[in-house]
């Protein structure tokens, strides 16, 4: 039997450094948010947005505990799936408008029974937003939400864990418009 999979994209952030809202920023004729859309749907049994407003027919699921970040969006997001008999949380954020389309379908083939979390990892290193999160009835305790700490740290509190290699090209997290400018002028030399 296939694993019952959440997929979760993080879509609540202040967008501070962007100066704008993310989830609606354009890229190739299309939003960030539908691009990361599109490349979770097929491989998750249910969708949802952690944090931000509505964008039906997305459900929204609002943050547990305000102003933590990532953090608190997986927590909410782990509830959820407990709460409706999901196995495995799928994450992403939505300003990575490059994500790989079969991310979620790899990263599963790394998911033996031991392991908790399997995380995206590039030449720069850990991606942790980028994850599938294993849910148990213990799986809220290694993401207790406490001063400084992050999700890298609850990665390392998951143990065991796996992680598989994507370019990072594919996971460029945009975080301001100078970034945004590259990734069209990329896109625009390709």
């Amino acid at each position: 039997m296939s694993p019952r999979i959440l997929g979760a994209i993080y879509a609540g952030g202040q967008s501070l450094r962007f100066e704008r809202d993310k989830t609606t920023a354009l890229y190739k004729g299309r939003t960030f948010l539908d691009h990361v859309i599109t490349a979770m749907v097929a491989q998750v049994d249910t969708l949802v947005l952690l944090g931000g407003t509505a964008k039906p027919p997305w459900l929204v699921l609002d943050d547990a505990t305000a102003d933590t970040g990532p953090l608190g969006g997986l927590k909410t997001a782990m509830r959820y799936a407990r709460a409706f008999g999901y196995d495995w949380v799928a994450t992403a954020p939505c300003d990575t408008p490059c994500l790989p389309l079969q991310y979620v379908t790899k990263m599963l083939h790394k998911a033996s029974p031991a392991i908790q979390v399997v995380v995206a990892e590039t030449t720069l290193g850990w991606q942790p937003t980028v994850a599938l999160w294993r849910v148990t009835e213990a799986a809220a305790a290694p993401y207790t939400i406490k001063q400084g700490f992050s999700l890298t740290a609850a990665i390392k509190r998951a143990t065991p864990f796996a992680s598989v290699h994507f370019s990072a090209a594919h996971l460029l997290n945009i975080n301001d418009q100078p970034a945004l400018a590259k990734l069209r002028r990329r896109a625009h030399l390709n």
